[in-house]
């Protein structure tokens, strides 16, 4: 079973010489008789859409609310989000540094501050007058956005898989459609539960000025 990091009991790679290479399982510590093997599948497999094209499934990942903390070894879901044209990996509750710098660059551009946009490149994650309200909006905005495109995407491959019989669902064109869509629900998710918590932010931050 694919497990987070943290919770596997057991790894696995490739030994032996080039002629005699085999894949082999070894256990990171004692194990029980009949006790399920847990594996890292690592990086490989994260975010969920490489897990989907390199193993062929879509781990149970935790989606969190904006106000949830991860555990340790949960396997929480990241979604993607491009800006600017540049990817970033955002999960439900957290958005990486370099995308908020990114839209506080576009920020000042817009708003056409007196400051100079090296000074985005400063910004501190404590410091709260780096992220203003403004760039959470934006962000959130983003978010939404993006949501909103595998919604629209996901509007055929809904309709048809309600047409389905029991017959369809062994086909292979099936299972892959359903896995795809699948797939979109957990990144719609992510997106909308990170653009609500940008929103509170955002508002819990024009309330205290």
């Amino acid at each position: 079973q694919y497990v987070g990091e943290g919770s596997s009991n057991a790894y696995f790679g490739l030994e032996g010489e080039s002629d005699d290479r085999a894949l082999v399982v070894r256990a990171r510590r004692s194990i029980k008789a009949n006790q399920q093997i847990l594996i890292d599948y690592g990086d490989s497999a994260r975010p969920s859409w490489r897990s989907l094209a390199s193993y062929g499934f879509i781990p149970d990942y935790s989606i969190l609310g904006p106000d949830e903390e991860p555990s340790v070894g949960a396997n929480e879901c990241v979604a993607e989000v491009f800006y600017n044209g540049v990817r970033y990996e955002v999960s439900s509750h957290s958005v990486p540094k370099e995308l908020i710098k990114a839209a506080h660059a576009s920020y000042l551009e817009e708003e056409e501050e007196t400051r100079t946009l090296a000074m985005a490149d400063d910004i501190d994650e404590g410091s709260r007058n780096m992220f203003p309200p403004e760039v959470a909006l934006r962000l959130a905005k983003i978010m939404s956005d993006a949501s909103f495109d595998l919604s629209i995407n996901d509007s055929d491959s809904n309709e048809s898989n309600n047409m389905e019989n029991e017959d369809d669902k062994f086909d292979p064109d099936s299972i892959a459609n359903n896995l795809v869509v699948s797939l979109r629900w957990t990144q719609n998710q992510v997106l909308l539960t990170c653009a609500l918590g940008l929103r509170d932010y955002a508002a819990r931050e024009d309330a205290s000025t």
